[in-house]
């Protein structure tokens, strides 16, 4: 539930917390850790930092070193709460340690297992439960986020009818189950039942009072015609759970391992919301459940935390058309949000919200793009940047274009792995040649298929490169 930013208390607070972006182009110093303290302090002080509150954007293609310039460093050095969404669990791995050095919990929703056997979990029906959340508003969100917001351009009757449908099952449920912790093995009992029709008719018959809003949606399903319609309702409704309904991942959605209050308190907490690339499609609805979930517990503070939550979105256009996403961008600053998100070019951007995309540019105070190779990448963002295609297509390996509050700078990139700023706080990279990280808990195993997909591969490596540096290992 939004609440309106000046019914907040303490709107506008003095946050000393900023993100570091890139180096001031200077003349060239040597890099590594064996260098001079002047030349250490000297090349801290060329830092140069986001402006604090504001939001960020990086528009960089696949393989420019976004995580080793700005992922990373964000995640080692950013001391408030933070929310990651970590394609390939390399940031968990890399970053991890560091955050609980920093006095963060770490938590890992990681239902596919790629750092190891586990998995923390996230019950969204405790959304429900926080001070200021309204359960009929809440479950429209969150049916719409769980039917990935498909909308039939022909007839949008099947859509409407059964988000409808899964709206009232999740209030049903909410209000009437004592088992909430297993939420999804709870609705796939009702949608997959032998006789779905007749079970919800018994509810009907058999709760009473039954919450009016649950009530009328079920009701309404069943007053559909039994053989033309009610089906084709049932079929679209069942179709949005696909992604949900796995052993593994009915897990994740059981009893919730941290209070969802922590978010909303900006406790220090650092989430990592681990899927492998190739589920990313297949699985998106799951990231946008957790996505929504957390974002809409932000929404229901009462005051601006001293310390922002920095939502760090990597591969933003998996997650589609995302109204929580945009509404963060435009008005999350009053709640104490930060976002960071990342695109591989412009078009992503303008395709995934074609009609609000300039409006989420122009609320990120911080543009930053580099890794462009061509003119084709670099569409647009010359104009937004105020230089050539040419210049932006001529940066060097090492070298980006910042635009913070509309003033463009051309800078060095930052790089966790060389910079002394970094030193010791990271561990290797698995993808690289490192080692995965040591989980305490074993509930799960890793079958030999996935051992194979996610973990072995990974640690090949690169065979042919003898630097350290680029297989992720740190230089101590």
């Amino acid at each position: 539930m939004i609440v309106p930013v000046e019914c907040l208390q303490n709107p506008r607070p003095n946050f000393s917390t900023k993100i570091p972006l890139g180096r001031r182009a200077s003349k060239k110093l040597p890099v590594g850790f064996q260098v001079s303290s002047e030349i250490v302090k000297a090349r801290a002080a060329d830092i140069i930092y986001s402006p604090a509150e504001k939001h960020l954007l990086t528009i960089a293609p696949t393989g420019a070193g976004k995580f080793r310039s700005m992922l990373g460093p964000e995640l080692l050095t950013y001391p408030g709460p933070i929310v990651c969404l970590d394609v390939k669990g390399e940031a968990y791995a890399v970053t991890a340690r560091r955050r609980r050095e920093m006095g963060q919990r770490v938590v890992r929703l990681d239902p596919f297992q790629v750092i190891g056997p586990g998995s923390d979990s996230l019950n969204f029906f405790d959304l429900f439960s926080l001070p200021g959340s309204d359960l009929e508003t809440d479950a429209q969100m969150l049916s719409t986020i769980i039917s990935d917001g498909a909308v039939l351009s022909r007839d949008p009757f099947w859509d409407v009818s059964g988000r409808g449908l899964v709206t009232g099952l999740i209030v049903f449920l909410a209000k009437h189950r004592e088992k909430k912790s297993q939420v999804l093995h709870s609705l796939r009992e009702l949608l997959y039942s032998d006789d779905t029709d007749y079970s919800l008719a018994v509810l009907l018959d058999t709760i009473k009072p039954m919450h009016s809003l649950a009530h009328g949606e079920i009701a309404a399903y069943l007053s559909q015609a039994e053989r033309e319609t009610r089906p084709s309702v049932l079929a679209t409704a069942r179709s949005y759970f696909k992604a949900f309904f796995s052993e593994r991942i009915e897990s994740t959605f059981g009893e919730s391992t941290f209070p969802l209050a922590s978010i909303t308190d900006a406790e220090p907490v650092t989430i990592y919301l681990v899927i492998p690339p190739n589920k990313l499609e297949s699985h998106r609805r799951l990231v946008r459940v957790w996505m929504a979930t957390l974002m809409a517990a932000i929404t229901t503070r009462r005051q601006i935390p001293q310390m922002p939550t920095l939502f760090l979105v990597d591969e933003a256009s998996q997650l589609g058309n995302f109204p929580p996403l945009m509404q963060a961008i435009t008005l999350g600053r009053g709640y104490g949000v930060r976002v960071h998100s990342f695109w591989q070019d412009l078009s992503q951007l303008s395709h995934a919200y074609p009609t609000e995309w300039r409006t989420m540019v122009n609320n990120c105070s911080v543009k930053q793009t580099f890794g462009l190779t061509d003119p084709f990448m670099a569409a647009g963002l010359d104009e937004l940047f105020n230089v050539s295609v040419n210049d932006l297509t001529r940066l060097g390996r090492n070298e980006q274009y910042l635009a913070r509050s509309g003033e463009p700078t051309k800078a060095a990139k930052l790089d966790y792995l060389k910079d002394a700023e970094f030193k010791s706080m990271f561990d290797a990279n698995p993808y690289h040649g490192g080692d995965w990280p040591k989980l305490s808990h074993e509930s799960f195993c890793l079958t030999e298929t996935e051992e194979l997909s996610l973990r072995a591969i990974a640690q090949r490596g690169r065979p042919n490169d003898n630097d350290a540096l680029e297989h992720g290992v740190p230089n101590v």
